[in-house]
């Protein structure tokens, strides 16, 4: 991801560079990465950052009905 960075150390002008798969969780990382602060160089007129962000995704599957998630593993105690 490649982004400015405004004087209040807000990033604009997000844009994502590379995604795989593609577009599945751009949206995700640009909204992310807006809610960060960064620290500026009081010395330069214009920022820029550079960010990987990374997804991983639980160990489990979420039950729609229950809204919980069930690990791979089982429930301790469950038999």
């Amino acid at each position: 991801m490649e982004f400015l960075i405004k004087p209040n150390g807000c990033a604009v002008d997000i844009q994502v560079i590379e995604s795989e798969p593609s577009d599945i969780f751009d949206e995700a990382a640009r909204e992310a990465l807006a809610t960060w602060a960064f620290e500026i160089d009081e010395s330069e007129e214009v920022q820029t950052g550079t960010q990987t962000i990374e997804f991983e995704l639980a160990g489990g599957t979420c039950d729609p009905h229950n809204k919980s998630l069930n690990s791979d593993a089982g429930e301790a105690g469950a038999g």
